[in-house]
């Protein structure tokens, strides 16, 4: 039901506030005054499933490396490089597209990204050689960089101030759920079917649901709210997120920038210098301590003797825990806010540490690894995934995407580094102690970064 501003209801004869009267109206306030109804938690899922995607990928390329390696003849480190670019693919594609969603929606280049990410992906089982296998994961990087920053900035969007902080944790957390879809479709398919078909899966899951987004995501009212021309289109919106509005609204953003003036300068304002470095350096440890954990997990497992099995339930663990830790970190940031985040962090270190003390990850035995992997997985994802919340938290409407897409894309450095030590440590002696070394390192890293940022995410009770 549309109401005026004092929240009476509006005649017959004025539906959805048709006129345009003089005076602006907040989409922001619009919004967060709006309920969160069942057509947020459709958006919600369906953000959810592109995130998912990302999880599955990374991992499934983690996984498949020993099968690879086999059928290609070459060592497990050969794909480092693989890895770095794949990653750049990332960079490049998170940095190209989280402009291009403030400029032409969030949600056409969503979809454009996730056509190119599953089109290459499946072009990955026709790879002949690490150089093929090379191109082709940058080639599918390119379309799922543009995903997650304009997946995220979408849902942010679409939901009240009250919500906005645990929807985008969970969606962020979709990254653990992915991990563990993938390991147990790896560890089904890798086996029996090769990792051929591995990659077809992984690739024609996204595209058969990309006609299901099309239909059934809604554009961000927030983007929509700049352009008078999208404004019918932007009261279906409204209407379908059942979220009244004054009758005659003139809706503007909360800040009006011109459209020429949008660039990745904004974030270097006085007013956001400080919180974009920060964020840009909580990125960069973060993604590259769950990138190098991610990618590496199996490799490291197989060096100190355990199998293809047990490769898989230590990324099993390590997302399981990730799960855990990203609901935890979401349900305690409401209560304390996102500085509870850097506790997380210390006990990452400690357990980093303590690890890093013993004689070896095979004196360890199956079980303590698997919940070593578990704890560390707690504390690695209850530190990544807020970190899109705190973005969106800090940027506004009109360079949010940007915003959290150059953080994404600098975390996306942290990884390609990751790939790279990745590499050098598997080869080491004692590959699973110097890992540790390198985890406890990372987390420091990224405790000090929270520790900088300024615009942390209020406790809601005082929000």
């Amino acid at each position: 039901m549309t109401v005026d501003v004092l929240g009476n209801p509006l005649s017959a004869a004025q539906p959805g506030g048709a006129g345009v009267g003089p005076a602006p109206t907040s989409i922001g306030a619009v919004v967060d005054a709006g309920p969160w109804a069942l057509a947020q938690n459709v958006i919600l899922i369906l953000i959810c499933f592109t995130i998912i995607c990302d999880g599955f990928n990374n991992l499934a390329f983690g996984l498949a490396i020993p099968a690879m390696s086999h059928t290609l003849g070459v060592e497990p480190r050969a794909f480092a490089t693989t890895f770095a670019v794949g990653f750049a693919g990332l960079t490049v594609g998170t940095i190209g597209a989280g402009p291009l969603g403030d400029r032409f929606g969030r949600k056409p280049i969503l979809l454009l990204s996730l056509f190119l990410f599953a089109i290459f992906t499946m072009a990955l089982a026709f790879a002949h050689d690490v150089a093929s296998l090379t191109t082709l994961r940058c080639l599918a990087g390119l379309g799922l960089g543009g995903a997650l920053p304009n997946g995220t900035a979408l849902i942010a969007e679409c939901a009240p101030a009250r919500h906005r902080s645990l929807v985008i944790t969970i969606a962020a957390l979709c990254v653990p759920i992915g991990g563990m879809v993938g390991a147990i479709a790896a560890s089904a398919i890798l086996p029996h079917l090769g990792w051929q078909n591995l990659f077809i899966v992984a690739g024609m899951i996204p595209l058969a649901v990309s006609p299901i987004l099309y239909f059934m995501l809604p554009e961000s009212p927030k983007f929509l709210a700049g352009d008078v021309k999208r404004r019918p289109q932007l009261l279906r919106v409204l209407d379908r997120l059942k979220i009244s509005y004054p009758m005659q609204a003139n809706f503007t953003r909360d800040e009006e920038i011109p459209e020429e003036k949008l660039s990745a300068r904004l974030l270097f304002q006085s007013a956001y210098l400080r919180d974009t470095l920060a964020l840009w350096m909580a990125f960069f440890f973060a993604l590259a301590l769950g990138y190098f954990l991610v990618s590496w997990i199996p490799t490291i497992l197989a060096g100190a003797g355990y199998g293809l099995r047990i490769a898989s339930l230590g990324l099993l663990a390590y997302n399981g825990g990730g799960l855990i830790g990203a609901l935890g970190a979401a349900v305690l940031m409401e209560r304390f806010g996102s500085r509870v985040l850097m506790l997380f962090s210390i006990a990452g270190i400690i357990l980093a540490v303590a690890v890093g003390m013993t004689s070896g990850l095979a004196a360890l035995g199956p079980a303590l690894v698997m919940l070593v992997l578990f704890g560390l997985g707690v504390s690695v994802t209850a530190v990544t995934s807020p970190l899109f919340a705190i973005a969106s938290y800090t940027y506004p409407t009109a360079f949010r995407s940007v915003g959290i897409a150059m953080a994404l894309a600098f975390g996306r450095v942290g990884a390609i580094a990751s790939s790279y030590v990745g590499g050098a440590v598997s080869h080491a002696q004692s590959a699973g102690l110097v890992s540790f070394h390198v985890s406890a390192i990372l987390l420091v890293g990224s405790t000090l970064s929270l520790w900088l940022l300024r615009r942390h995410i209020p406790p809601l009770r005082r929000a």
